[in-house]
């Protein structure tokens, strides 16, 4: 499943059995995630960055750029500037063999050091070209050794001589790790979703080819040449879905050249800040949450933490207690119970107080969905069947 301009990228869930079949798991709530890609390989300038800064800062929505080695220059200060303003930053690996770059675990290392020295802080969040076109066996664990996360195009299947299709291809749309294919452990690294990119949606439709190390080599008919309007409308569709039907991520990916298109003098073939002022707007007034990549790689890292301890159950009264902490100070980590047990519904309470629930669907069983903030102090949950 290719990402941006037709370059490829490539549930976890943690659960505890109660007597009686009561269970709990833990979930991300179903978050929107804004996300940028900052290329500065004939990309966005400061002057441009700072356009995309002023837009994100009118409704408070978090955002991540990817950078790209290459083209136009971003000091340190300026990049201070934009992470002031809230912008977070992440690794955008390149391995275009028109450009004569390699496709070696050594050339990742490279772009991310120098990636790292540009902005004057640690990264961890790293969305490849192709990760998952016959690079899959490596790149993860490349992004394992070198410390990061693996971020990809999940939401879209393209064809060679059809417009390509959204729809969730690969998982459920959050995040899960990679095995390693010849030991089978559980890679230190996670794959966070990105549902669909600005290009695919508002480019023409025209073949375009790539290659990037020897026999890979794939052609597909991008974009599908959609106005502002007509592009918030499907992504509408979609993220109604994510909030009605899967506790998942939907994650859109806005290129800043195009968002700061608007402006006198720029010279994009499209612009994309009407679409996206829609899209956050929108989010917000169904309750979604926003967050950028990077945090949504903390919270899930943080979520890891999270220790649930069963400590008693009852059937003639339908009642089960947990024990839930964690390490870090977590906030809004979603816990998921069934929604019924014999006939009866959840009600949940935290610490002896009741809270409020959401019924969603998960893998074919209804579940109650409840949010709580965790710290090293255990909080009680007594689910209660009534």
């Amino acid at each position: 499943m290719p990402d941006r301009q037709g370059r490829d990228q490539g549930v976890q869930q943690g659960s505890l059995l109660a007597p009686q079949d009561v269970d709990v798991a833990h979930l991300p709530p179903p978050y929107s995630k804004p996300e940028c890609k900052y290329e500065r390989h004939g990309g966005a300038d400061f002057e441009q960055l700072k356009v995309v800064l002023a837009l994100i800062q009118e409704p408070g929505t978090p955002y991540t750029l990817y950078i790209l080695q290459g083209g136009r220059r971003v000091t340190r200060e300026q990049f201070r500037v934009l992470a002031e303003g809230g912008m977070d930053s992440a690794v955008h690996p390149n391995f275009f063999q028109r450009d004569s770059i390699l496709f070696t675990e050594q050339e990742l290392v490279a772009q991310l050091k120098r990636a790292e020295a540009d902005a004057g802080c640690k990264i961890t969040g790293e969305r490849p070209h192709r990760g998952r076109w016959d690079s899959v066996r490596e790149l993860p664990l490349w992004a394992e050794r070198a410390g990061l996360q693996y971020d990809s195009i999940l939401g879209q299947r393209w064809w060679a001589s059809k417009p390509a299709k959204d729809g969730y291809w690969v998982g459920t749309g959050l995040p899960y790790h990679f095995i390693a294919p010849d030991t089978y452990r559980r890679l230190d690294v996670m794959e966070i979703p990105v549902f669909n990119c600005d290009n695919r949606d508002f480019w023409e439709p025209h073949q375009y080819s790539l290659r990037y190390k020897p026999g890979a080599y794939k052609t597909f008919l991008a974009g599908l040449g959609l106005s502002e309007d007509e592009a918030f409308e499907r992504w509408k569709a979609f993220l109604e879905q994510t909030i009605e039907k899967y506790p998942t991520a939907y994650g859109y990916n806005w290129d800043p050249v195009y968002l700061a298109n608007n402006q006198p003098k720029l010279n994009a073939p499209y612009s994309t800040d009407t679409h996206f002022r829609k899209c956050i707007t929108y989010a917000k007034s169904r309750g979604v949450g926003l967050i950028s990549s990077n945090g949504l790689n903390a919270f899930w890292r943080g979520r890891e933490k999270v220790a649930i301890r069963y400590i008693a159950g009852d059937a003639g009264s339908s009642t089960a207690k947990y024990a839930v902490s964690s390490s870090v100070k977590l906030d809004a980590s979603t816990l998921m119970v069934p929604l019924k047990f014999r006939g009866r519904r959840a009600r949940v309470s935290v610490n002896g107080r009741e809270t409020d629930c959401t019924a969603v669907k998960v893998l074919g069983r209804q579940h109650a969905l409840f949010a709580v903030d965790v710290g090293p102090e255990e909080l009680l949950i007594t689910v209660r069947y009534e």
